[in-house]
C-alpha cells in the first residue's frame, strides 16, 4: 500500500536524491543545460534545508513497506495565506515505480 506524508527535516536523506534527480533531469532533458553535475548538487545539497522547512512549500513523500521504501515526492506551493490555495510544482517517481499505477494506490 502506498502512503503519502509530509516530509520534514528528518527525510532529507531519503527526498533529496529524489529532488536532486527531477532537477537534473529538468535542467539536463528539458532546458538543454549542461551542468558540472557535483558543483549542481552541492549547491543544491546546502539549499535544501532551507526548501524543506519554507512555509510555500509542502514536500510530501511517497512511500510504501512501512515508509522504507520511498516511490516519489510531490512539491505543493503555496500561494496564499493561511495557505488555502496552492499549485503542484513538481512531481518525481522513481523508475522502478513507474508504470504501475502507484498514483491509484
Amino acid at each position: 500500500m502506498v502512503q503519502l506524508h509530509q516530509a520534514t527535516e528528518k527525510d532529507t536523506n531519503r527526498l533529496f536524491p529524489l529532488v536532486l534527480a527531477s532537477q537534473l533531469f529538468q535542467k539536463k532533458h528539458l532546458e538543454g543545460k549542461v551542468l558540472d553535475e557535483e558543483k549542481f548538487e552541492k549547491g543544491n545539497r546546502k539549499n535544501f534545508k532551507e526548501w524543506i522547512s519554507a512555509e510555500d512549500k509542502a514536500y510530501f513523500l511517497a512511500t510504501t513497506d512501512k515508509q522504507k521504501n520511498v516511490l516519489g515526492f510531490v512539491l505543493c506551493m503555496i500561494d496564499s495565506k493561511p495557505g488555502k490555495e496552492g499549485s503542484l510544482s513538481d512531481l518525481f517517481v522513481i523508475p522502478e515505480a513507474r508504470k504501475k499505477k502507484i498514483g491509484k494506490k
